[in-house]
């Protein structure tokens, strides 16, 4: 059976070349003018069954510590990314994000605390004494150091090698969505 229908393949193709062709290209054609009707909706609640276990814990989770969602946004400066002008971008930039209605918050490197390069022992750390790359006394090359080589920012909020950093766009909630998703989450426990 198998080898009567290659047969015919190879018969067909070798015969008859162009009637092939113009067959692969009709179909393209077709295919062509109809992928303007072609949409893919690839959005975290498409991607994920609904029933998966995962999507239920982390929704839970999310429900009971009332985390935001958030974007990151990576900036690349042309310069060092720690010479007064880059930082200067860096802070404009977070003042144009913040200025977008659905943004809460804003996270950059001039916002994390910098532990080492302040003369203060870490048992003796408060908030008022906690320093960023804001301050106008924190040393910048210490600041830069420190964040470059800390385990908790390194390909967090700044690349291994230094030259990128990330800037955490915390968004507000969508009430309305937050609302319509506990509905259809309900609909579908009762359904099951």
């Amino acid at each position: 059976m198998f080898s009567d229908l290659q047969k015919y393949y190879k018969y067909f193709l070798i015969n008859h070349p162009k009637k092939v062709l113009a067959t692969l290209l009709i179909l393209l054609s077709f295919f062509s003018y109809h992928t303007t009707n072609f949409k893919l909706d690839a959005s975290a609640d498409t991607l994920i069954l609904e029933d998966d276990n995962d999507l239920k814990i982390f929704r839970d989770t999310q429900n009971k510590y009332k985390t935001k969602d958030f974007l990151v946004v990576t900036y690349t400066p042309n310069k060092d990314l720690f010479s007064p002008e880059s930082l200067n971008e860096i802070k404009i930039l977070k003042e144009k994000l913040l200025k977008i209605d659905i943004v809460d918050n804003v996270l950059t490197i001039l916002d994390v605390p910098l532990l080492k390069s302040i003369d203060v022992p870490l048992t003796e750390i408060t908030l008022d004494k906690i320093k960023t790359l804001k301050d106008k006394e924190i040393n910048k090359e210490l600041a830069q150091e420190e964040i470059v080589n800390s385990h908790i920012y390194k390909n967090l909020i700044i690349s291994e090698d230094g030259n990128t950093t990330a800037l955490v766009v915390y968004l507000k909630k969508n009430k309305k969505y937050a609302e319509l998703l506990d509905k259809k989450n309900q609909l579908t426990g009762k359904q099951k």
